[in-house]
């Protein structure tokens, strides 16, 4: 017997640790990784995922600085717009301007001086897109910004034409809510007025993957561009393109360095049609430069692999409102009917420190009146809200109007019974007047017979 009872221990001590594995192997703890802050972001929902210091508060507070740069990851909000401004071009031809040619490497001017570019050269859009985001071409950002931002025809190499294009490049950012960045660059060259975080990066880069332009030209691994009969070769500076983690294939992304920056990171991950994007900042630069890649490449597999936890359960009651009422319509007393709000589905969302803190609810119970009540119709909606990730869930009820009727079934009963007893009142009044009608008729009719 007692030999029993410590196999039934064991077997229960088994049983409990092998479901705490299981719950371990779904829902591991957030992955070290070397750069300062770092971000995933469900580019379809905007749902926060994975977070480390998002909003580089405490890169800001032990640097002394506005935000985090971005280095070249700038040059996806410099595609972005050139992309969304495409159309004010008079053709499809940009060129080559002063601005560009100032430019340091890694710049064509700089890198392949055989291809003798002057200032006037004209180059395709596509090759300049193509420039832009594989070879990472500092030149090829203020051929943008000069041809985008000019007002007039020929204005390309005008400093205003620039400083015309990075208002269009803030104003963008405004626009997608990126609300601690500032740019000053086309390029992301260094400049403590530069600035961004990887929560902001993280909605240029949800918004560059959703621009069809930006988006089929992040995906290609090489590209060739001819200028002045020389041709040269582009390659994307992103190592993790094509690479399959576990079931996630990288689609496209943006690489960035300046040693004041470090090594940047913006990456986009398709898994059967769900799409993640990872950014990391301030990575490790090595000989190998590898860091930055193996960061992204830890946050993104534990991302697909993370588990949402419950925020709201299913028939739970959410909110009770009170609605007033008058039983008799226009006249007697006011009354007060409550009415309880049910979820019929769970709300789930990824536990974080972020969204456990500011996630919320707002319910909106506009259209709920006594005339809409019914139990299986939606009667209001809520609203959870994690930053960017909005999503409604429709609100039912489990009172009909049928539940006035049963709260006020003694006052509708002495109602009725006090019609009943008027009706029946009228009727014996009328009877009575024919009845002395009938009898003052009837002596009428003997005088006068």
């Amino acid at each position: 017997m007692k030999h029993k009872k410590l196999s039934l221990i064991f077997t229960i001590i088994f049983m409990v640790s092998s479901c705490n594995s299981v719950f371990a192997k779904t829902n591991d703890a957030p992955p070290s990784i070397n750069g300062s802050a770092a971000i995933t972001l469900d580019v379809n929902t905007g749902e926060i995922i994975y977070t480390k210091d998002i909003d580089g508060t405490n890169y800001k507070k032990a640097n002394s600085t506005k935000g985090m740069y971005p280095a070249s990851t700038t040059k996806l909000m410099t595609a972005l717009v050139f992309s969304k401004n495409k159309n004010k071009l008079s053709s499809d031809i940009l060129k080559y301007n002063k601005s560009a040619i100032e430019q340091p490497k890694y710049s064509l001017y700089t890198d392949y001086k055989s291809a003798n570019l002057k200032v006037g050269n004209s180059i395709p859009s596509q090759d300049v897109m193509n420039a832009l985001l594989l070879y990472s071409a500092n030149d090829m950002a203020y051929v943008v910004a000069g041809n985008v931002g000019k007002t007039s025809t020929d204005d390309e190499n005008s400093k205003k034409a620039v400083n015309n294009f990075i208002d269009m490049m803030n104003k963008e950012a405004e626009e997608l809510h990126m609300k601690n960045t500032h740019f000053v660059t086309a390029n992301g060259l260094h400049d403590v007025n530069h600035y961004t975080t990887p929560y902001d990066l993280s909605l240029l880069g949800r918004a560059a993957a959703k621009d069809k332009w930006v988006s089929e030209t992040i995906i290609k691994k090489k590209s060739d561009m001819h200028i002045n009969n020389v041709t040269i070769p582009l390659e994307n500076r992103n190592k993790l393109l094509e690479e399959n983690i576990n079931g996630a294939v990288c689609i496209g992304g943006k690489t960035g360095y300046t040693s004041d920056a470090g090594r940047c990171l913006v990456a986009i991950f398709n898994k059967n049609g769900h799409k993640i994007i990872g950014v990391v900042m301030n990575s490790i630069y090595d000989a190998k430069d590898s860091f930055v890649f193996e960061d992204m490449k830890k946050i993104i597999d534990w991302s697909y692999k993370a588990s949402k936890v419950n925020y709201l359960k299913k028939d739970s009651k959410v909110k009770t409102v009170s609605l007033k009422y008058k039983p008799l319509l226009f006249v007697g007393p006011e009354k007060t009917l409550q009415v309880p709000l049910l979820l019929k589905e769970n709300v789930d969302y990824y536990k974080n420190t972020v969204n456990t803190k500011e996630i919320k609810t707002t319910i909106n119970t506009d259209k709920l009146t006594l005339n809409n009540l019914s139990t299986n119709k939606p009667v209001a909606q809520i609203t959870v809200s994690e930053r960017e990730a909005v999503k409604s869930y429709d609100l039912y009820t489990n009172v009909s109007k049928s539940q006035i009727l049963k709260d006020n079934i003694l006052l509708y009963s002495l109602v009725a019974l006090s019609f009943i007893a008027v009706c029946a009142l009228l009727i014996f009044i009328s009877i009575y007047i024919n009845k002395i009608k009938r009898r003052h008729s009837r002596r009428k009719n003997k005088y006068w017979s």
